[in-house]
């Protein structure tokens, strides 16, 4: 299962993977609030 990266214009990186083969889509995000607008 390979892994891809896309880089946001603020600098961050979010890294994403395709799984499954069915028309039904599933997207789930998983983060830290570390940015500096939560501080």
């Amino acid at each position: 299962m390979k892994i891809e990266k896309v880089k946001l214009e603020n600098g961050e990186t979010i890294a994403y993977r395709h799984v499954g083969k069915g028309e039904n889509k599933v997207i789930l995000i998983h983060g830290f609030q570390s940015s500096s607008q939560f501080f």
